[in-house]
C-alpha cells in the first residue's frame, strides 16, 4: 500500500454550516475557517474548515451548498 498524506471524502450537504463547526473537539486541536477562493458559480456556497493538531496534521473539509437548499431565516 502507498504511503498517501492525503485523504479525500464527499457527501451532500445541504444544512447549516453551524452544526460542522460544533462539533467538539479536544483542546490540543485548533479549528479555523481560512479564506477560500471565491467560487465563480453564484449558485453555490462555499465554505471551508480546518482542525489542526499540535504535531501539525491536520483535517480539511470543504462545504459547497446550493443556495436553493439555503434554509431561509
Amino acid at each position: 500500500m502507498e504511503d498517501s498524506k492525503e485523504f479525500n471524502a464527499s457527501a451532500p450537504w445541504n444544512d447549516d454550516l453551524q452544526l460542522l463547526l460544533s462539533i467538539p473537539v479536544p483542546p490540543t486541536v485548533t479549528r479555523t475557517q481560512p479564506d477560500g477562493k471565491k467560487n465563480p458559480n453564484p449558485k453555490f456556497h462555499k465554505s471551508y474548515i480546518l482542525w489542526t493538531k499540535e504535531d501539525g496534521s491536520a483535517l480539511g473539509c470543504t462545504v459547497t451548498t446550493d443556495n436553493k437548499y439555503k434554509k431561509r431565516k
